[in-house]
């Protein structure tokens, strides 16, 4: 009688255990995917911005370099509008899979909204940013997009800075990317601004890629 009191509560601490455990699993599942971009997989703008401002601590206590990079795809509603939303999806998509092909693991690339997205790259000199987008760029040129046949013909235009010890927020260091993007999109698209002077911008090689124009 005693072994089979003792095996039942064995059975039923197995029990307890397995449902707190699935639980857990529970959890963390649905934390994970409220940290995901439902359409492309990658962190959504809640995750990337959680890691940028833990990077941007850790840069400025350690005095370790930190970019951050605002990316946008170039003339994204003539993709819609020639492609459809299906196709802007697949073209999302490819850049996210581009990113996954190219990236060092503790870069990361999230949405940012729409067609905008914020890549953050630890450890990582500004200067050093023009081999990454080459990188970048021509993995996307080359990462097939679903249900458009051959290349997808669309670009990127960047815009990238580095955490100075006179950077006061993650928000200002945001808004020089936005204001290098402005400038790399106003200065032809498909290039990468990341300095204050035209000397500073990145044009790719031509031929490399197709870029959609107006």
């Amino acid at each position: 009688m005693l072994w089979a009191t003792v095996a039942a509560l064995v059975v039923l601490l197995l029990a307890a255990a397995s449902w707190a455990w699935a639980g857990i699993s529970r959890r963390r599942a649905l934390s994970d995917l409220a940290l995901r971009d439902d359409l492309t997989g990658q962190p959504n703008r809640r995750a990337v911005t959680r890691y940028a401002m833990a990077q941007f601590a850790q840069a400025q206590k350690q005095g370790t370099p930190l970019t951050l990079a605002l990316i946008d795809i170039d003339h994204f509603k003539r993709v819609n509008d020639l492609r459809g939303h299906a196709g802007g999806d697949a073209v999302l998509r490819a850049l996210a899979a581009a990113s996954q092909a190219v990236l060092r693991t503790e870069d990361m690339l999230g949405r940012w909204g729409g067609e905008e997205w914020l890549l953050v790259l630890p450890r990582l000199q500004v200067d050093e940013l023009p081999a990454v987008f080459a990188r970048l760029r021509k993995q996307f040129a080359l990462t097939p997009a679903e249900g458009i046949e051959g290349p997808h013909g669309v670009s990127f235009s960047m815009g990238g800075a580095e955490v100075g010890r006179d950077t006061p927020t993650l928000d200002a260091l945001i808004a020089v990317c936005d204001a290098r993007l402005y400038r790399a999109k106003t200065g032809g698209r498909d290039r990468l601004c990341h300095g204050d002077g035209a000397a500073d911008d990145s044009a790719p090689t031509a031929g490399t890629a197709t870029v959609v124009t107006d």
